[in-house]
């Protein structure tokens, strides 16, 4: 499956709904790296006319690469973490009025930085930006990430009761 997805993607530079679809889900199965391969060539055809780009573009692009950047910290690969967290900092400079997309861009950044420096600031700094989930999406939300944080050992049940709200 992973080399038949590889090969599909290799001569595409956008990817519909359906396709987006497939390769978020299967991301989380295959290995990073290839996750990686597979959202190379649309960074590198919005990155080529980022000014031709859509805000649907740019936004989908995002979201592939926070589901690399996730898989990236679950395999662990800091490097591939490392080049994420770049590409969504450049992408993010294109629709700079986006809150989701800048939400979005610090939960990964501050994922990788306690992934890379693992500190009590840095784990500050994680918790306040999961907590802060409950100012822009519905409540059930933060419940569900907080727990995902958790399950995945990233954070503590302390963690959060520690934090200032």
């Amino acid at each position: 499956m992973v080399e038949a997805v590889t090969t599909y993607v290799q001569n595409l530079h956008e990817y519909s709904k359906i396709e987006a679809g497939m390769i978020e889900a299967l991301i989380e199965y295959a290995p990073v790296q290839t996750g990686l391969t597979w959202i190379t060539p649309v960074y590198q055809a919005v990155m080529k006319a980022p000014q031709a780009a859509t805000q649907l573009q740019v936004k989908r692009l995002i979201a592939y690469c926070g589901v690399v950047a996730n898989a990236a910290v679950l395999a662990p690969d800091l490097e591939v973490m490392d080049q994420v967290v770049d590409w969504m900092s450049e992408l993010k400079q294109l629709i700079p009025e986006d809150p989701i997309v800048a939400y979005n861009c610090r939960v990964v950044e501050a994922l990788y930085d306690e992934q890379l420096t693992p500190n009590s600031e840095t784990k500050a700094q994680l918790v306040a930006v999961v907590k802060a989930v409950k100012y822009i999406d519905p409540p059930h939300y933060y419940t569900e990430f907080s727990q995902y944080m958790i399950a995945q050992g990233w954070l503590t049940v302390e963690d959060f009761a520690c934090a200032k709200s």
